[in-house]
């Protein structure tokens, strides 16, 4: 029998001080009266969530936003009292480019959903595709549910769905930068139905293009005359940052940061957390809040089949630079939320975010503030390599010629969970394994959706399957 521990006891210990751990701790402690304990190992709160203020430019190194139609977040932040600092991206920039090969900036076809046509005019008088790409899309109308799958499974690549729908110059041009991009991966191996199982449904309505204009056309029904187009992102108007800051001043003494978790015991009826930060912790529930493989590392003594699923769960690593100039010294009208880059060579970007055209209150007047993206390949290249490519990149396609204002780099490694194919059975073992072990509980962007709405909506029913323990 294991010795038996002495410290603090309490109801739950949330290990990671992200948004899915702090509004796991958050619902717990006001709609349950659930004591609970958050331990972050680092010496700042937020995970992924990083925003900073420089010169008078507001910057969001990671997520800058959540999906409006995905309420917990919005819901979050109203209860919290932020519903007045709630933003919406500035409804006169709501497109997107796609870069060219030559550089040129061309939009975006009207209408996509998802990469995928709402409306025929638009995707068959865009550049982004030749004739013959144009026509093998339009095939979509003809093709037989599951035309050219490969498989029998119920999952695919994302990558292989969109070719065998609509070939391969829709995924190259549209699909796979738009849709790969929101993972930080690859289109090849993301699952469909694990990533956009929205996509999979609308096959099964006749094909793709069929199925996005049935949508587009209740949406269209269902909208009142007159109204505005709804936003497709919030924020807040001092960043998303805003939103931790807010819990954490909530949640106060509850939270220990520079407590890095270093084991998890099981002792009798409750579990012992060992911490860098003080005397051990019992606690009846542990609430694993980091990322997949933080959460192996923890949990594989206590269920190695839990450990084994968590481990199988892949991260990509990211980059991101700032830059800001005055407006007059780019030439290319701003009038987007930026542009998205296709069949990226090595060492080019995959993105680029406008982000005060995007977003208002995040430069000062008159000036621009940039973001761009650059993928697993380049994450380890030094800052100034990083600052030349996106400087390079700024001025051959905005045909900028001065240096910029300002620069900042940020780098996220072993960041952005890859929910690859098999995504949702490997999800049920996950929770089988999560079910063999009471009083475990897992959760956050790895598991059940990639957004900060996704966590919220997590952490809420966490805390409630832990309140309905009694």
């Amino acid at each position: 029998m294991a010795e038996q521990t002495s410290g603090q006891v309490v109801k739950a210990v949330v290990v990671g001080g992200g948004i899915s751990g702090l509004a796991t701790a958050h619902a717990l402690s006001t709609t349950h009266r659930i004591e609970a304990k958050v331990l972050e190992a680092e010496p700042r709160l937020g995970g992924n969530v990083r925003t900073s203020s420089r010169d008078g430019f507001l910057i969001d190194e990671g997520p800058d936003s959540w999906v409006a139609n995905k309420p917990h977040a919005t819901a979050l932040c109203c209860a919290l009292g932020l519903g007045d600092r709630l933003i919406e991206t500035i409804p006169e920039n709501r497109r997107v480019y796609v870069r060219m090969d030559d550089a040129r900036l061309v939009p975006f076809p009207d209408g996509m959903m998802l990469g995928i046509p709402t409306r025929i005019m638009p995707l068959a008088t865009t550049p982004l595709l030749s004739w013959r790409g144009k026509m093998r899309a339009a095939l979509d109308l003809v093709l037989p549910v599951g035309y050219g799958k490969r498989s029998s499974d119920e999952d695919e690549a994302l990558g292989d769905f969109i070719e065998r729908r609509l070939g391969r110059e829709v995924l190259d041009q549209i699909a796979a930068p738009l849709l790969g991009g929101l993972f930080t991966g690859d289109v090849s191996t993301l699952s469909l139905l694990g990533s956009f199982p929205q996509l999979a449904a609308l096959e099964k309505q006749g094909g793709l293009i069929r199925g996005a204009l049935a949508m587009a056309h209740k949406a269209k029904a269902h909208a009142k005359p007159g109204a505005p187009k709804p936003a497709p992102f919030l924020s807040l108007r001092g960043g998303v940052g805003e939103l931790i800051d807010t819990l954490a001043a909530r949640l106060g003494a509850a939270v220990v940061t520079g407590a890095r978790v270093e084991s998890i015991e099981r002792e009798g009826a409750h579990y012992v957390v060992r911490h860098g930060a003080g005397p051990a912790i019992r606690a009846e529930h542990v609430v694993v809040a980091g990322p997949a493989h933080i959460a192996s590392r923890l949990l594989s003594p206590i269920s190695e089949e839990l450990g084994r699923e968590l481990a199988d769960i892949g991260y990509s690593s990211a980059a991101t630079v700032f830059l800001a100039y005055a407006k007059k010294d780019v030439p290319h009208p701003l009038d987007a939320t930026g542009y998205l880059v296709p069949k990226k060579a090595p060492g080019e970007p995959l993105a680029s975010t406008w982000v005060s055209s995007k977003w208002p209150f995040r430069a000062p007047e008159g000036d621009a503030l940039m973001r761009i993206f650059f993928g697993e390949a380049d994450v380890d290249r030094t800052d100034e390599d990083l600052i030349a490519r996106a400087t390079r990149e700024v001025r051959t396609t905005l045909h900028v010629t001065v240096d910029p204002k300002l620069v900042h780099v940020a780098r996220f490694r072993r960041a952005s969970p890859q929910p690859r194919v098999g995504h949702p059975s490997r999800m049920q073992r996950l929770q089988r394994a999560v079910e063999g072990v009471p009083g475990v509980h897992v959760l956050g962007s790895a598991y059940d959706g990639v957004g900060l709405g996704d966590c919220v909506r997590q952490a809420e029913a966490v805390a409630a399957r832990i309140a309905n323990v009694r």
